[in-house]
């Protein structure tokens, strides 16, 4: 959306509508989000907070792991062997 917008020469206020629409859409995100977590931990004992870190740490380093390989598989292709 906002490269269709730089390709079609909107206007300045258009241009800050978006800003200002992005702004307020990650702060009402990230307000869910941390009333989702405060109000959450007193529903989930500590022992299952502890399996959601574990597994959300897992997830988070199969993804690190898989933007790794997409990073350096370009200069493995490249090398001769």
């Amino acid at each position: 959306m906002g490269a269709d917008l730089a390709a079609s020469q909107a206007s300045l206020g258009q241009g800050l509508l978006l800003s200002v629409g992005i702004l307020i859409g990650v702060a009402v995100f990230f307000t869910c989000l941390t009333m989702l977590i405060h109000y959450g931990r007193q529903f989930l004992h500590r022992r299952y907070l502890r399996y959601v870190s574990l597994v959300a740490g897992i997830v988070l380093l199969f993804f690190c792991a898989r933007f790794a390989y997409d990073l350096v598989q370009p200069l493995w292709q490249g090398i001769d062997p």
